[in-house]
């Protein structure tokens, strides 16, 4: 759902061009920009400086740039060449090294299937109308490969389902988080902040505050830590509603600061066979239940917050 192109700076040169490609770029979109070479932004920046774009629209240049730095541009982790040209660099780090979805060019010299012209891009073009949406088994690997891409490249990540807990009857939630947790962290230097919001029983309004939150600890260390490998913790919110005629969160979702995704039936493994709507979140949508589950949040009131630290070593 989520596709890396890589786009050379020099086909954003002009305005028309500019805006129609990198508005459509974004997590909420499914489509990602490749940081290729290392100091792409550099270079792009150079390309529309010598452009014909308008004191306003450098301005609205400015704009967009922050906003794809934030939620559209991504590392790379290629080689980059400079004794040839960025298409050249492009292509044989497809074809030898890591292929990227599609490549966009200024003017595609040999037409190639995974090359894209900027401006012969429109809507039906196949590569670049990717999906938004998905069905896909609920099974633990089909629900990680599916979010992987948005766990990878996000350091804050937020897991949102309201049936979650933490005892033994929750181990079809567990294993999807164990393998949620570990796609997130492996092969990064640094581990990305971890979030499970869920829903506070009822039923335990009245035990007292103290021990209600020690024993909330004592059972998430019990049945955690042990899906948690070492050095990474996971910070546990319990939720429940401001007053009766407040709304509540309903939706499952991953939530980062890059973006969301929407997982129709939760973030637990299905029986077999069983399938679930995913979806990429809007930018408004995302961003309402971004803040939703933020400090201070005004939607729904946070009654318990404990930290789980992992102690797993992986062999």
């Amino acid at each position: 759902m989520l596709y890396e192109f890589a786009v050379e700076p020099a086909c954003l040169d002009s305005w028309q061009t500019f805006r129609y490609l990198i508005e459509k770029f974004g997590v909420s979109h499914g489509r990602l920009i490749s940081r290729f070479p290392k100091d792409w932004i550099r270079k792009m920046m150079e390309h529309c400086s010598c452009g014909s774009f308008t004191f306003v629209q450098k301005q609205q240049l400015g704009i967009e740039m922050k906003r794809i730095k934030q939620y559209a541009l991504i590392r790379s982790g290629r080689d980059y060449e400079n004794s040839i040209s960025w298409p050249e660099n492009a292509v044989a780090q497809h074809i030898n090294s890591k292929p990227f979805h599609a490549i966009i060019v200024k003017k595609v010299s040999q037409p190639k299937d995974y090359l894209l012209e900027a401006e012969d891009i429109s809507h039906n073009v196949p590569l670049w109308a990717v999906p938004r949406e998905r069905k896909i088994k609920r099974s633990v690997d089909a629900l990680s490969d599916a979010i992987e891409p948005l766990l990878k490249i996000s350091n804050r990540i937020l897991f949102v389902d309201k049936m979650f807990r933490t005892n033994p009857s929750a181990d079809r939630w567990k294993a999807t988080l164990a393998s949620f947790i570990q796609r997130a962290v492996k092969g990064r230097e640094n581990i990305p902040s971890l979030e499970y919001h869920f829903e506070f029983p009822p039923s335990d309004f009245g035990i007292p505050e103290e021990s209600r939150r020690e024993e909330f600890q004592k059972e998430a260390d019990q049945y955690l830590q042990e899906i948690l490998p070492q050095g990474v913790s996971l910070k546990l919110h319990r939720w429940t509603r401001r007053h009766d005629q407040s709304d509540f969160f309903h939706g499952r979702y991953i939530l980062t600061e890059r973006g969301g995704i929407r997982i129709d039936w939760g973030l637990d493994q299905g029986k077999s066979g069983e399938t679930t709507d995913i979806s990429l979140m809007d930018d408004g949508i995302w961003q309402e239940c971004w803040e939703s589950f933020q400090d201070g949040a005004k939607m729904f009131q946070l009654i318990d917050l404990v930290i789980v630290e992992g102690r797993k070593v992986d062999p």
